[in-house]
């Protein structure tokens, strides 16, 4: 098994240390690589995937763990594993691109139903001030589409300063989302842990001092019971973003659950709150998964 990781990973990822103890217990090898020290090459036909200048021989499964650094090459480097033979990929390249880009997840959840805040993008200026003016309320949050972690979201106290934001965004032609604030949920959400289809753990946050919930942003977790529509809604959220492991975000509004993104390298302080293995969920649905996919011999019988 290959964990590729993030360029400003340290190696030191409580994450990735879970998975790696997990699997090693299982009896697995498993290494992990930094995606942005990889080089790929195409060659009479044939994928190949190099780290620091050696070959990778053969592997049975990619746990990519893509995040800001370099993220547009860490997809490409899990594109390179999708076409290699008889490789299974945890999350594919188009679930985790999706996954990442806040107004795509929010077109696909939007599409099949699920619901979401109400979500506002623009090129033109006085078209997302228009947007803005419709908004009810006077805060509204505004997104960079690529943030994760908590980063790269801001809430804006009033229109005025969101009409500030969002032109400063324009200007350095940084993509962005502007979405309702939901008073009533205000630094409160709902962090549901979804493996192969189920929800294998699931916690309540809440801020520390703000309104982002993060546990690495200072949040607090706390166990909690998802509703049977909650519960749906993580399911469904990953099935159609086709995302075999993500962490499903929910806020509990007065209109019923909404679904605020879903991560696919979401963090592990979820075990530590509920107590939950959620690696060896993820190295057990690894395993069911790799077993499945057809084998090839050389000939290509």
């Amino acid at each position: 098994i290959i964990i590729l990781t993030y360029a400003k990973d340290n190696f030191e990822v409580t994450s990735m240390d879970r998975l790696i103890e997990e699997a090693k217990k299982r009896g697995h090898n498993i290494r992990r690589l930094r995606y942005s020290d990889c080089s790929m090459t195409i060659e009479d036909g044939e994928a190949k995937v190099y780290y620091k200048g050696n070959e990778l021989l053969v592997s049975d499964a990619v746990i990519p763990w893509i995040i800001q650094g370099d993220f547009k090459y860490g997809v490409d480097v899990v594109r390179q594993f999708e076409s290699m033979q008889d490789v299974f990929v945890l999350n594919g390249s188009v679930a985790i691109a999706d996954a990442c880009d806040k107004w795509r997840t929010a077109q696909i959840l939007a599409r099949e139903g699920i619901p979401i805040p109400d979500t506002y993008r623009a090129l033109a200026y006085d078209a997302m001030y228009n947007h803005i003016d419709t908004l009810p309320g006077q805060r509204q949050i505004v997104k960079i589409l690529t943030g994760t972690r908590g980063n790269g979201v801001i809430l804006s106290p009033d229109k005025e300063t969101t009409k500030s934001i969002a032109g400063t965004f324009g200007i350095l032609r940084d993509d962005y989302v502007v979405q309702e604030f939901i008073e009533e949920s205000s630094g409160v959400d709902i962090r549901a842990y979804v493996v192969g289809g189920a929800v294998v753990a699931s916690m309540e946050r809440r801020a520390s001092n703000g309104f982002r919930s993060n546990l690495k942003l200072g949040g607090k977790g706390s166990t909690i019971i998802l509703t049977d529509e909650e519960r749906a809604l993580a399911v469904k959220t990953a099935t159609v973003l086709g995302l075999g492991s993500a962490g499903v975000d929910i806020m509990r509004t007065n209109r019923g659950p909404v679904v605020i993104e879903a991560n696919a390298s979401g963090e592990f302080g979820i075990e530590q709150v509920t107590g939950r293995n959620v690696a060896e969920k993820i190295i057990e649905y690894i395993e069911q998964n790799a077993k499945r996919r057809p084998r090839k011999d050389k000939i290509g019988a």
